[in-house]
């Protein structure tokens, strides 16, 4: 499998001290649907913003 540019930037910001939460779980979640754990799936986007522990600005501005 080549490796992800998304997984690249994860490598690289822990190179640095960096977090780079979105990129982690991005890959994890490509990882899931690669190895059939999930069916590819738009609704996968908001997985991602939960495993890196990130609430989407329009759904935190639609909350109030």
């Amino acid at each position: 499998m080549p490796k992800l540019l998304d997984g690249f930037v994860a490598d690289k910001g822990d190179e640095a001290g960096l977090p780079t939460p979105t990129h982690r779980a991005l890959v994890q979640v490509v990882k899931e649907v690669e190895r059939g754990e999930v069916e590819a799936s738009p609704a996968l986007v908001d997985r991602v913003w939960e495993l890196a522990g990130i609430r989407p600005v329009a759904i935190a501005q639609a909350a109030h």
